[in-house]
């Protein structure tokens, strides 16, 4: 299981992470090729031989599998995700019981924390997940600045009071779509007025198992701590799941952003309506308004820039 906290180590870059799956399977057969020079020959071959071969039927087997993903994303017409569905909630995942969009934090009590989810529908089945890469934005109400309390940062005044767990992890109350522990790293970049907490989670293409399109999944969990007593603790924020990197399979990794991927800490949704254009506005608006007749799963087409400050570390 991974659960690690923002700013342990310092932080490098965490995209380009399809890499640990393929070096992942290559440590497996690593691991053979030594287990294989190790063992005599009955034919007299050396170490360095037994080694080689096993290291030429490792690559063979990663090509072919290189060829299949090739073969699936061009049937299904490419590597999309226009089924795939985001939902970010508080308390519980998306769709049990205390799942909420609206957090009333419980101020100045050392003890308590804030639990966001991240869950996702596929819209489309996978021979294999793989992991994800998830952006998550906090932002201050229009017109206001991020209290200290959130300066989560490496150095920081509230260092290492944000935590991720990816699982497996029997705690969660929803299935996960892997059942085997991975990679996984986070980067938190923060502006005056925001944040931004970039979560990275991996596993090797050998371990993976396949996800219905119709069932829901959860990614990760995020938990804010208050541990220490700092201005900002109870500022209205508006928390947004920007988007997120789905790897259905390898080479396979479209980008999602549609479903509800607004919730309020502090305040009521309305908190997040600056932040959303158009299309978004029937997610963030309060649960008795009518809908737009627009499809609240359909894309934001505003998107914030990346923040570019503040030192990141990776979780351990």
């Amino acid at each position: 299981m991974f659960s690690g906290r923002a700013g342990s180590r310092p932080f490098r870059t965490i995209r380009p992470w399809r890499a640990a799956l393929v070096c992942a399977a290559w440590l497996a057969l690593a691991a053979v090729s030594r287990v294989q020079a190790g063992a005599p020959s009955a034919g007299g071959a050396t170490a360095a031989d037994s080694a080689a071969r096993a290291s030429g039927r490792g690559s063979e087997l990663l090509q072919t599998q290189l060829e299949r993903a090739d073969s699936l994303i061009r049937s299904h017409g490419g590597s999309r995700a226009d089924m795939a569905r985001l939902y970010l909630t508080w308390d519980a995942p998306q769709g049990m019981p205390r799942a909420a969009r609206v957090r009333r934090p419980r101020a100045h009590d050392p003890g308590a924390t804030d639990t966001l989810w991240l869950s996702f529908l596929p819209g489309r089945p996978g021979p294999g997940f793989l992991g994800f890469t998830a952006d998550l934005y906090f932002r201050a109400a229009a017109g206001d600045t991020l209290g200290p309390w959130w300066h989560l940062e490496h150095g920081a005044v509230n260092r290492g009071e944000l935590s991720i767990e990816c699982g497996p992890d029997s705690t969660f109350p929803q299935r996960q779509p892997w059942d085997t522990g991975g990679y996984a790293t986070s980067k938190l970049d923060r502006t005056s007025a925001s944040a931004r907490l970039e979560i990275l989670f991996a596993i090797p293409y050998t371990q993976s198992r396949p996800v219905s399109a119709d069932s829901l999944y959860t990614l990760c969990r995020v938990i804010l701590h208050h541990h220490r007593d700092l201005p900002g603790c109870s500022q209205p924020v508006c928390v947004e799941w920007g988007s997120c990197e789905l790897d259905y399979w390898l080479r396979d990794t479209p980008t999602a952003n549609r479903g509800e991927r607004f919730v309020a800490y502090a305040s009521e949704l309305p908190v997040c309506e600056p932040y959303a254009s158009a299309v978004d506005t029937a997610s963030v608006a309060p649960a008795a308004k009518p809908r737009s007749p627009r499809s609240p799963a359909e894309p934001a087409r505003h998107r914030a820039p990346a923040p570019r400050r503040g030192a990141t570390r990776d979780p351990r």
